[in-house]
């Protein structure tokens, strides 16, 4: 794999990874209005008409950056407890 290698995911995945639900990330590309996802650069479609759509973690994650998202994770403290950290 190359550096410029990005990670695809199926809706229900991606929607976890990037922590939103999968109808606000259907609606990010799918509304006239305030999609703003692109398809080839976001997503792309499967190969068959009922196919999953395919999201580009890193690509969808920079959008979203730029539209003022804050992204959370998970850390581990010193004490073995896990919390919140913005990434």
């Amino acid at each position: 794999m190359t550096s410029e290698s990005k990670t695809w995911l199926p809706t229900p995945q991606a929607a976890e990874a990037l922590g939103l639900n999968p109808n606000t990330l259907k609606r990010y590309y799918g509304h006239p209005r305030t999609g703003f996802l692109r398809e080839g650069t976001h997503w792309k479609n499967g190969p068959y008409p009922n196919s999953a759509k395919g999201w580009c973690i890193e690509e969808c994650r920079k959008e979203l950056s730029a539209k003022g998202f804050i992204f959370f994770g998970k850390v581990a403290s010193e004490d073995g407890k896990t919390g919140n950290f913005c990434a």
